[in-house]
């Protein structure tokens, strides 16, 4: 229990309230946002009975409950001390549940005196996929109606459903249990008929609670993508978190990529309990991540876990492109767009075969005309020594 609950406990130890008189006793009893009511009378031919409500009106379940009820005699003098369990284990926020308790000494009994002994607050609520359908008026204490396990796959044990009959005052005039498929196995998609008949004939309306060993929870999700706008082919780890922590939970994460499909992966487990995936982006574009937590029995057939789901997004981008450097023999290109000329003239100004090489080069038809003077020059010698 926590501590809020402890300081709860000591408040109600230190105020417990007399109701007003033997036969009819009705007092409230209040901490904080949970209320009991109570009210004590003898019913002719059973005894002294006192019954009540315990009515949960925070913003928060309550579980375990468990009302302490003390009976005195004229004098003061303590009779017997008497404890209930308050049935559904679960006590919804903005519900109500009732209860009804015996004393061993009826005939003395003149005071009455109820107090909160214990409870725990829940994440877990009652099973919601029992459905009372079809009830029909109350009639000489008789009520009918309809029970259905509308889960389609999950079948339940020990179903009852918890009438309290009402008198025109509101009081209480009795509480009746009925027992779905005799208390056994209540099958996913199954329905039954029931009828309810109270031991008193004046009762006027009636409230109908069911009650299972099974109790819910509707599981948090959450998503942590370590990055927004990745790049593709590099890593990308993303977090994620189920609450409450079930050592047996099955997560589901599914990639859609831009181009479509589907592409599911293995959530690993850290030892904390939270999960994370691993991958690497290899297309352009917006990816849609997804987490699903699968419905889940826990403690055997005492707990149930919704489905749930959530999705995120992201946007993976190309790798940015370096700017190019290109390099050459003569000239180097920079980043700025100029070039710089980097050759070196290593001839000699003095030699005249390296000028010949160069002019030879440069000039296109150097040497045809070369060798065309020098036959001319031969044919005028020739010519002379003739």
């Amino acid at each position: 229990m926590n501590l809020k609950g402890l300081g709860l406990l000591i408040i109600a130890a230190a105020l417990l309230i007399p109701t007003a008189s033997a036969n009819i006793a009705a007092e409230n009893y209040e901490i904080e946002d949970i209320t009991v009511t109570a009210e004590g009378r003898l019913v002719p031919n059973y005894g002294y009975w006192v019954f009540g409500e315990v009515l949960n009106d925070g913003g928060y379940n309550i579980r375990d409950v468990v009302v302490e009820v003390t009976t005195y005699d004229q004098s003061d003098g303590l009779l017997d001390t008497l404890t209930i369990t308050i049935a559904p284990r679960i006590i919804d926020a903005g519900t109500k549940a009732s209860f009804f308790v015996k004393s061993t000494v009826p005939n003395q009994v003149y005071d009455v005196w109820v107090r909160l002994q214990s409870y725990k607050e829940t994440e877990f609520s009652n099973f919601p996929y029992i459905e009372i359908t079809n009830v029909s008026p109350v009639s000489e204490g008789k009520i009918t109606g309809t029970v259905t396990n509308t889960h389609p796959s999950i079948n339940i044990n020990n179903v009852e459903i918890i009438a309290t009959f009402y008198d025109y005052q509101g009081y209480i005039d009795d509480i009746k249990t009925y027992g779905v498929n005799e208390y056994g196995v209540f099958t996913a998609g199954a329905s039954e008929e029931f009828t309810i008949e109270s031991d008193i004939w004046t009762p006027y309306t009636v409230s109908l609670i069911p009650n299972c060993d099974l109790y819910a929870r509707n599981p948090t999700l959450m998503m942590n993508i370590s990055e927004k706008n990745p790049i593709i082919n590099e890593n990308l780890r993303i977090d994620f978190d189920v609450y409450p922590k079930l050592p047996d939970s099955i997560i589901t994460v599914t990639f859609y990529p831009p181009s479509g499909g589907a592409f599911p992966h293995n959530a690993h487990l850290y030892l904390d309990g939270t999960y994370y995936v691993n991958m690497k982006p290899t297309e352009t574009g917006e990816y849609t991540v997804s987490m699903e937590f699968l419905p889940t029995l826990v403690n055997g057939s005492r707990g149930y876990v919704e489905g749930a789901y959530i999705e995120d997004t992201f946007i993976a981008k190309a790798a940015p492109v370096a700017p190019p450097t290109i390099t050459g023999s003569n000239t180097t290109t920079t980043d700025t767009g100029n070039s710089t000329d980097t050759s070196t003239d290593t001839s000699s100004d003095t030699s005249t075969d390296s000028i010949t090489e160069q002019i030879t080069s440069r000039i296109p038809g150097y040497s045809f005309v070369s060798i065309m003077l020098g036959l001319g020059v031969l044919s005028m010698i020739y010519r002379r020594r003739l």
